[in-house]
Parts: structure tokens; sequence; C-alpha cells
């Protein structure tokens, strides 16, 4: 691999329930003069998938159950978003700095279930947005779209941004994708000087959803959506379950108790 190209899809229009990301996409590309290509990666940002698939959610017309007030007393964040984040996880771990750590019925870890504000409709005073209840199962559909309409086979990575335990920022991941293996394992190989690799495992989604959100940007840029050209893979029908680490496994657990969703 010499070299890989990232291109940033401008004037993608604001997404609504209902509308046809792979069909945005695919003439966005277009328009920027960077037609889709076989062996192409289109790395999507999820808010606009959520949106076209209806998951944003008007906090001012959800009632806390009383698990959620009492987890808002203790971290501060509105009742109502702990309610949705009670909705969308298995169990939650909250603390007085204002974490809620969560781990989602999509099967990650992660701060608030991975709901957020931010570029949500109404600038976010009253909504959020939700991850796609399947997120691998979106990037299928958007994959599967996209071939139709340009016969190419184009992985895609549904990407959103996490923080991380022991570094400051937040960093673009892989929340989903399909057509890609989502890791690279070098287990069994050699490094320069002939020692037996052992444990190297590379989350190639990872990496790549991190190098398209430096064009995505946080804030108002209005980048959904970015072409990775040149990073050699192999197509195939695989989702991003390679990047889940099971529960048991977790190194750094949150430094709270682990509370268990109850019912509403």
């Amino acid at each position: 691999m010499g070299a890989l190209s990232f291109f940033a899809l401008q004037g993608i229009c604001s997404v609504t329930q209902g509308m046809d990301v792979g069909k945005i996409v695919t003439e966005a590309a277009i328009s920027n003069g960077v037609p889709l290509q076989e062996g192409d990666i289109c790395v999507i940002a999820h808010k606009i998938v959520s949106k076209a698939l209806g998951r944003v959610a008007d906090l001012s017309a959800i009632s806390p159950r009383p698990q959620a007030q009492r987890l808002s007393e203790i971290c501060g964040k509105p009742a109502p978003l702990l309610e949705l984040m009670l909705q969308e996880s298995e169990w939650i771990a909250v603390n007085e700095k204002g974490a809620a750590i969560c781990r989602n019925k999509c099967g990650w870890t992660c701060a608030n279930a991975g709901i957020d504000q931010s570029n949500a409709p109404e600038a976010g005073r009253d909504h959020a947005v939700l991850l796609p209840q399947d997120p691998d199962a979106a990037a299928r559909t958007i994959c599967d779209r996209i071939r139709g309409l340009t016969g190419h086979s184009v992985a895609v990575i549904i990407s959103d941004t996490h923080g991380r335990p022991l570094r400051e920022g937040i960093i673009g991941i892989a929340a989903g994708c399909w057509g890609i293996d989502p890791i690279r394992s070098y287990i069994g190989g050699q490094d320069r000087e002939g020692r037996k690799l052992q444990v190297s495992k590379e989350a190639i989604a990872d990496e790549l959803a991190a190098g398209a959100s430096l064009l995505m940007g946080q804030g108002d840029e209005g980048v959904p959506a970015v072409i990775v050209r040149g990073y050699p893979y192999t197509f195939c029908a695989c989702g991003a379950d390679g990047l889940k680490r099971d529960p048991s496994r977790e190194i750094f657990r949150p430094a709270c108790h682990l509370e268990p969703v109850e019912e509403g």
C-alpha cells in the first residue's frame, strides 16, 4: 500500500427520516468529482443514518422512571436523557463527575449509550440522536443500495466518536460496518526480527473511521461522509462484531457500581 486518499463529500443535504442515504452518498460522490469506484470504502457519520431511520427522540416527551430520576441526581444529567440511556442499554454506571458509561443494546460499552445531542434537530435543545438499532444491518442496506446504483462493491463504515479512558480527546470509531473485515490479525506472523507475533490485532475499521473523522470534524463542518480510496481489502459479508470485546475480557471497567437496567 503506497498511499491512501480521503475525500470529504461536501454539500450533503440535511437528512430527515425516510431519506435514501445510499443514493445521497452516491450522488454526492459524483457532484464532488469522485464517483464511487470498485474497492472504495465509504465512511458515513451515524447521525445521518440514524436520522434517516427515525432514530431521533424528543426529550420533552419522555417520562423518566424512578431509576432515571435517581441516577440523574447522582451524575447531574437530565432525567429524560438518563431514561433514554436506560431504554438503550443493558447496564449503566454513573458517578458524581457527570460520567454515564453504558453497555448499550448494540453491544458497545461507551458514554451515554452512544446518544448525542450535537447536530440533532432543533439545535439539540429538546432532541437527541440515537445509534441505529443494528448498525451493521444499516451499513449493509447502504452497501447494497450503492452496488445497485453503481455496480461497484463499496464497503461501508458507520462511524461515531468515542472518548478514551486513558487519553484526552475523542476519536472516530466504527459503530457498524459491512463489506470489510474490521480486524486485521497479525497473530502467527513475524516481526522484522523474525519473532512470532502472539497477540497483535489491528482495528482497521476504527483506524479508517478515525482518518475520516479528521475531515468530518465535530462542529458545523457539514461533512457527514468521506470516501476512502487506496486501502487494499477483500470485500466480504462481514460486520463489526470482531471489534466487540466480551465484557469478561474488558480490561478497564467503570470505577463504580455497574447497575442493571430496571423495568420501566
